[in-house]
């Protein structure tokens, strides 16, 4: 809720507090998957992208990216929150360290690291944060983020994302990237995968439908 993000942001202490207790509690898998969930959500806030841009933030969650903590969880919000920084780097990249290409390399290599499988506790009102970066094919490290996530989530949990994913305009946002020469073939894969789970769930729907023996 971007309102409630902008009120979080505009508290005086509020970044400082927030660092406090990310390194306080950097092994308490709990807390700190909420904290970085947290900073997902203040990420996907355009505005706030320049106030969250800061050396000290930004090397935090790089080393977050290799967190092991909560299975893929941490890892997942960390790279989330990085994929979304680096798009749009004339406005928003206005630091040194670490350098934005480091950056978009560290993310194709940690979603490469991550296991297909991973039934991770996230759960989406909206896939719309993620379908804006499915279209940034200008930073198509972001896109591979994004693909990855969508391929996850329609994989362990169809029933909900599939549905939710072709309500959203994602599945013809999928479409066009698999067609599209600029972005990353592990990318175009994880597209054909998410449009082909989702096919099988409508299948799926449509044979057990017909299976029903009619009420008398």
């Amino acid at each position: 809720m971007p309102l409630n993000a902008k009120l979080f942001m505009e508290e005086p202490a509020a970044m400082d507090i927030y660092m406090s207790c990310i390194q306080t509690f950097a092994k308490e898998e709990g807390l700190l998957k909420k904290m970085t969930g947290l900073m997902a959500n203040l990420s996907e806030v355009p505005v706030l992208r320049k106030p969250l841009m800061t050396e000290e933030l930004m090397a935090l969650y790089c080393d977050l990216m290799d967190s092991q903590l909560d299975k893929d969880g941490v890892s997942y919000h960390a790279t989330s929150v990085m994929a979304t920084m680096v798009i749009d780097p004339a406005r928003t990249w206005t630091i040194n360290t670490p350098a934005r290409s480091d950056v978009l390399v560290k993310i194709v290599d940690t979603v490469n690291r991550w296991d297909l499988d991973s039934k991770m506790k996230i759960k989406y009102r909206s896939l719309r944060p993620i379908l804006e970066l499915i279209v940034e094919y200008e930073t198509p490290e972001a896109q591979l983020w994004a693909t990855w996530a969508l391929c996850n989530l329609t994989r362990s949990k169809a029933d909900r994302y599939c549905p939710m994913l072709e309500l959203e305009g994602g599945l013809s946002l999928l479409e066009q990237l698999i067609e599209d020469e600029r972005v990353l073939p592990k990318a175009a894969t994880l597209a054909t995968m998410s449009l082909q789970q989702c096919s099988n769930y409508k299948l799926s729907l449509e044979e057990n439908s017909s299976g029903e023996n009619p009420v008398e």
